[in-house]
């Protein structure tokens, strides 16, 4: 019934699928505003990322992709939605693979297009285009519970993906 900051929030879980949300939920433009320009700020006191989220964060993207390696053969082009800083891409990249990323973000987003040279886009999975079946792989890491309307966005995330996609 409170927020980190003793505010009053109403946080519910689903006893089926065990997703957590927000109850009331916000309007949809408030809540991609506050992604786009305040969460970065208010969750981690950053608008890019401190050098000790560097670490750490590069630390579980390597983990990451451990999880999804055996997926992969040589070509394949992945997405992963909710890329932040860029780190998971990074990782991606440096195996030699194709790789885009997606960040509601300005700042984190900048920060992997400047400091890894990734290509990494600013926006929502609600907003963005890619053509039907651009990836091989799409990967969301800690996004669904972000999301005002998860089953909408899986439904247009699975039409980026290729057949016989992961």
């Amino acid at each position: 019934t409170r927020d980190r900051d003793r505010q009053p929030l109403q946080t519910v879980i689903c006893r089926a699928c065990g997703l957590v949300w927000t109850d009331p939920r916000p309007p949809a433009e408030a809540t991609r505003a506050f992604y786009a320009e305040h969460y970065r700020q208010q969750y981690k006191a950053t608008l890019q990322p401190k050098l000790k989220h560097v670490y750490r964060d590069m630390l579980r993207a390597i983990q990451r992709f451990k999880r999804v390696e055996w997926l992969l053969q040589p070509g394949m082009h992945l997405l992963d939605i909710g890329a932040g800083g860029g780190f998971f891409p990074y990782v991606v990249k440096q195996k030699g693979f194709a790789v885009t990323g997606l960040e509601p973000n300005a700042g984190y987003a900048g920060y992997g297009r400047e400091e890894f040279q990734l290509d990494i886009k600013t926006g929502f999975i609600q907003e963005v285009e890619y053509d039907r079946d651009s990836f091989d792989l799409i990967t969301l890491n800690h996004v669904l519970e972000h999301l005002e309307d998860p089953w909408m966005a899986l439904t247009r995330i699975r039409g980026w993906l290729k057949p016989g996609g992961y």
